[in-house]
């Protein structure tokens, strides 16, 4: 996962020197490599984040990228790369990358989303939540009640689940629906849980999972295709 940050860029500087770099990849009917297979994105009007996924199994594919990357910046032009690194200019700290592992035990999978994932989905928000040292017992035990509630109320967001392994102990959950519609409608979670156990139940409920599962931060967010490999 490489993560980019923006100021305010209300004529999208950032977006279309992305854009235009996915146009130059563009070789008659093939399109030359450049490692991005997806971009998601949270927009705001003070600040913008762009996760950009680089999907891989075994991690001798960063060096199968990296040499991809390279041998694709020596096909094209200068004028192409400048006009890329044009989109830097409204870059502000942090600018980062980790390594997210798929936790697929986490998943929280409602009937009829089977299919729905970070390469399928429209829309949704990104849950980072940091599990307590020595704790995981008691996080996984009371994830799993959640789970069981949500399925029970039938909450319709579908849940991905990934661990970041190198930078942070943190787990983050994708939260996603097929469209706006969707995301708009689900109810809150915390309303979901209370009229499932009552009000006592779920505030204690809440108490014990962010006690030792606290909330670090949420985005919502979008898939934007139109700046990534995916499908072209």
């Amino acid at each position: 996962m490489h993560f980019d940050n923006t100021g305010p860029d209300p004529s999208g500087v950032f977006e279309k020197a992305r854009v235009e770099w996915l146009q130059a990849l563009r070789q008659g009917d093939s399109l030359l490599a450049d490692g991005r297979a997806l971009f998601w994105s949270h927009r705001s009007k003070k600040h913008s984040t762009y996760f950009t996924f680089y999907p891989f199994t075994r991690f001798g594919e960063l060096d199968a990228r990296r040499d991809a990357v390279r041998a694709t910046q020596a096909v094209l032009d200068k004028d192409a790369l400048a006009r890329y690194d044009l989109g830097d200019a409204v870059l502000v700290p942090p600018h980062h990358s980790k390594i997210w592992r798929r936790a697929p035990d986490n998943d929280y999978v409602p009937a009829g989303s089977e299919a729905l994932t970070e390469r399928t989905a429209a829309c949704g928000w990104f849950e980072f939540r940091t599990p307590s040292f020595f704790e995981d017992a008691v996080v996984d035990s009371l994830w799993k009640e959640l789970r069981t509630v949500l399925a029970a109320e039938h909450y319709p967001l579908a849940c991905r689940a990934f661990q970041d392994v190198y930078g942070s102990s943190d787990i983050i959950y994708m939260w996603l629906a097929r469209d706006s519609t969707v995301l708009r409608a689900a109810p809150l979670m915390k309303d979901v849980v209370t009229r499932h156990l009552g009000v006592a139940q779920a505030r204690k409920f809440w108490k014990r999972l962010d006690a030792v599962f606290p909330v670090a931060s949420t985005l919502t967010v979008e898939r934007r295709l139109e700046l990534s490999n995916l499908g072209r």
